[in-house]
């Protein structure tokens, strides 16, 4: 017979068990090791039914989409041999339709190619969420050494009226060392997230925080250093979005124009625990909206608050 003991018993294996999926992330890539940041850029092709802040249309030509890119990396820790990313793809808020091909991954700053996958997705005219996770090794040692800017693609990206249109981006990686600068940018934490549509060019969102230990651990008022760039028409930054139900959380930032400066972000309404930051590039062309996002999570532990994630599905636990 079934007790109510064994019954509380099971109850309890269950719950500690959609617990624990939770806690790792429905695809794991989220969960990194020790010193790893989960990094994702994004690019949107889309216009907004009454502004930025607002419901996510078709624009003019009647397509739209989202792609994101998002893996674990390691940040100015020196790493030799065969690497290998673990690479989570999304597309959504599809509109007219989208495909891509390949994973492709190049080091600036000519983006050169270093190792890609073929790898084909097709999310056809469903604005809901489509997720692969694919993993692609790269062998290191076949580079110069230094710090690269790695970038991570997934091409050929075609929008439903055949224009081109993907994510892109910047993670500094360090080659054997982290000197000196192969690719030549302003900060060794530097991270970028970039949106590229034919038409017009790259719209380009930055954090400029060391993030040499992987995910930030904060409390008190949070100051990163952020910025965007590529003839920016608004810039946001936004604390726990998700953005695909056309949820922006909490807009910490909403500047006319581009940006670069420090964030001021009061942890103390946040729960301790996981959340994401995501900073965000603005820019209109012909038909709607070119955007570039790059998000990454950020662990809030202040003395004594009550324990909340956040969401974005940028670490586990803000799924």
């Amino acid at each position: 017979m079934f007790t109510s003991t064994k019954l509380r018993a099971a109850l309890v294996i269950l719950l500690l068990w959609v617990f624990a999926c939770t806690e790792a992330g429905a695809d794991g890539v989220t969960d990194c090791p020790d010193g790893q940041i989960f990094a994702e850029q994004q690019g949107w092709w889309i216009d907004y039914e009454n502004g930025p802040l607002s419901k996510q249309i078709a624009m003019n030509d009647g397509t739209a989409a989202h792609q994101h890119v998002g893996a674990c990396i390691p940040i100015n820790q020196p790493i030799d041999g065969w690497f290998t990313f673990k690479i989570r793809l999304m597309m959504h808020k599809v509109h007219g339709g989208f495909t891509a091909d390949r994973i492709d991954i190049g080091i600036g700053p000519g983006g050169d190619r270093v190792a890609e996958k073929d790898f084909h997705m097709d999310c056809g005219n469903e604005p809901a969420m489509c997720t692969e996770v694919v993993e692609v090794p790269v062998n290191l040692s076949e580079l110069e050494t230094g710090r690269h800017e790695f970038r991570i693609r997934h091409l050929r990206a075609t929008l439903g009226d055949g224009d081109r249109a993907f994510a892109t981006g910047g993670w500094p990686i360090c080659v054997r060392a982290c000197e000196p600068a192969i690719a030549d940018r302003e900060f060794p934490g530097h991270l970028e997230g970039r949106g590229w549509i034919e038409e017009t060019e790259y719209t380009n969102a930055v954090i400029d925080e060391d993030l040499t230990n992987g995910k930030p651990v904060v409390s008190g008022v949070w100051r990163p250093k952020v910025r965007t760039r590529q003839n920016v028409a608004r810039s946001f930054a936004h604390v726990d979005a998700f953005f695909g139900s056309d949820n922006y959380g909490w807009t910490v930032l909403d500047h006319p124009g581009t940006f670069e400066g420090q964030l001021n972000i009061d942890t103390t309404r946040l729960g301790n625990g996981n959340h994401c930051l995501a900073i965000r590039a603005d820019k209109a062309f012909g038909g709607g909206s070119n955007v570039g996002i790059i998000q990454i999570p950020f662990e809030v532990n202040n003395p004594g608050a009550p324990t909340g994630h956040g969401k974005g599905d940028c670490a586990p636990g803000t799924a």
